[in-house]
């Protein structure tokens, strides 16, 4: 029998009513195209690196060669997402399932600091044994040294656990490659892959 489930955040558990895209677009806007891989660089770090948007973005504009006061607008785009991040229907249902068979759960998330406020205000932290953002550990899934973590902290082996997410080559790969049983979460039907479900309801079949 499963004892624990591990799920990806953005793209199975929540999502942005504008896609990420649009708010780096904003941003390059304002900065300008001739700055979009200086950006993209910076990015890449900030997804091992804690920093605060104040600080990412003022490391930004020392980068660029733009005023210090120019990085408010740029935070204030970027910090927009908290406000427009949403749960899936389903979500708070299998939370509260998996809760109530004492099942433990844990979330991790290849993500920027932001994600640790939107957790926040989703009010969804407290169903997690295990919160391991990748800014908060310097590391990227499908890293094994994040499996390896979770097993030890929870005293688990790779086939009590089960991992949910949307993305092939981080969420499903990363986990199977360690030995954990791996479902994609494909709710448009878009993706080929022999597990696979349509909705978060549907991982209770597999804990059996």
């Amino acid at each position: 029998m499963m004892k624990a489930v591990i799920f990806d955040l953005w793209g199975t558990l929540a999502y942005n009513k504008n896609h990420i895209g649009s708010y780096i677009q904003k941003i390059t806007d304002i900065i300008g195209s001739e700055n979009t891989e200086k950006f993209k660089e910076l990015r890449k770090e900030w997804y091992i690196h804690n920093y605060s948007s104040e600080e990412f973005f003022s490391k930004l504009v020392n980068k660029i060669n733009k005023p210090e006061p120019f990085k408010d607008e740029l935070i204030r785009i970027w910090n927009s997402q908290i406000k427009e991040a949403m749960l899936y229907n389903d979500t708070i249902n299998i939370l509260e399932s998996l809760k109530k068979r004492n099942i433990k759960i844990i979330l991790i998330s290849n993500t920027t600091p932001i994600s640790n406020d939107i957790i926040r205000k989703l009010n969804i932290q407290g169903y997690f044994n295990i919160i391991l953002f990748s800014c908060n550990e310097g590391i990227l899934k499908p890293s094994p040294i994040i499996y390896q973590k979770i097993l030890t902290r929870l005293n688990l082996k790779p086939e009590e656990i089960i991992a949910i997410g949307d993305q092939i080559s981080t969420d499903i790969q990363g986990a199977e490659t360690y030995g954990i049983k791996a479902l994609l979460l494909d709710r448009e039907n878009k993706q080929s892959y022999k597990n696979k479900i349509y909705e978060l309801e549907e991982v209770e079949f597999f804990l059996r």
